[in-house]
């Protein structure tokens, strides 16, 4: 994992952190924590996707192209692969495969650095808030880590659907 730190005498830099370390911090600070810290790594990410695709308006280039660049970023970083698939006109889905916070070990696995990172970046991306949640976890022995988002309304709608027993595929396809 890579964070970008600045202190007063030094510009921004990334540092590496073993994975290791989100068990200890999940174990000690909790997962609000953790998903904090991930949108605070979520404006670290969209600011390095601006620069990558010189572009202040993200919400201007072309999907292949965002696509590519936030799964090369990521990857390039060890976090694993990543990608994006549009589910209905309000909802996307991210697959994660190899996720760097999936494979945690401690007793309550998933992903709150992830959800964190992504409701941040889509939240810059699309001018408005973003909702994202888990819904698949490679901690909890799925084959993938999954994530879906939109709207605060179409997530909210998707999470009671998912809470009532409803799988991830048919609560979806009920939208």
């Amino acid at each position: 994992m890579f964070t970008t730190l600045q202190t007063p005498t030094s510009e921004p830099r990334e540092i590496q952190l073993p994975a290791g370390l989100l068990d200890d911090l999940r174990a000690t600070a909790g997962p609000d924590a953790l998903e904090s810290a991930g949108r605070n790594a979520g404006g670290w990410l969209t600011a390095h996707l601006r620069e990558t695709l010189a572009t202040q308006d993200l919400a201007g280039v072309p999907s292949h192209a965002f696509w590519d660049a936030m799964g090369q970023v990521l990857r390039s970083r060890g976090w694993g692969r990543l990608r994006q698939e549009r589910v209905h006109s309000g909802l996307g889905v991210i697959i994660a495969e190899d996720w760097f916070e999936g494979g945690t070990s401690d007793a309550a696995p998933g992903c709150p650095f992830t959800v964190g990172l992504l409701t941040e970046v889509f939240g810059a991306l699309a001018g408005h808030p973003i909702s994202v949640i888990e819904t698949a976890c490679e901690g909890h022995g799925d084959d993938t880590s999954r994530f879906v988002f939109g709207s605060g309304a179409a997530v909210a709608e998707l999470r009671t659907r998912l809470d009532q027993g409803l799988s991830e595929e048919a609560a979806l396809a009920a939208f």
